[in-house]
């Protein structure tokens, strides 16, 4: 796969490999045991055995910041929410979390999408990365 040349042709990359890992059986499930064993603080929202709940919460997240990507008004909304309930977990929820949420999501997507490069890496890297920044600003601003 070629790295695109503009944001546009980005997200549809994006958008294809995000779709390929959700109709993925057993995606979520590696995504969380890769997250809970990169975080000791995962389990603590989601559980320590994947399951249906733990799967939706991923899921979530993941649409969410779709959603934010495609500059979707959803998108800002959602995100929003997710801001105000991790902000509610307090200092139980730590900005770090968000890094090893990353790392785990592209580790997941690297063994289940078949069309997953370097290249792919590294535009998921830098379309999400900007987006949890600011979201662990909201948080550690609000932990202050």
């Amino acid at each position: 796969m070629m790295r695109p040349t503009n944001f546009s042709d980005g997200i549809t990359e994006l958008k294809k490999s995000y779709e390929w890992c959700l109709c993925q059986p057993g995606f979520f499930a590696f995504f969380h045991k890769t997250l809970l064993a990169s975080n000791p603080y995962a389990s603590s929202f989601l559980g320590e055995q994947p399951n249906e709940q733990s799967h939706q919460i991923l899921k979530t997240g993941l649409s969410t910041l779709m959603l934010k990507l495609q500059g979707a008004k959803a998108g800002d909304t959602l995100m929003g929410r997710a801001k105000a309930k991790h902000r509610a977990y307090h200092d139980a929820f730590p900005p770090s979390l968000l890094d090893s949420w990353l790392e785990s999501f592209l580790t997941a997507a690297a063994r289940f999408d078949p069309k997953f490069t370097p290249e792919m890496e590294a535009i998921w890297r830098s379309s999400l990365s900007p987006i949890l920044d600011e979201m662990k600003h909201s948080l550690s601003s609000f932990n202050k």
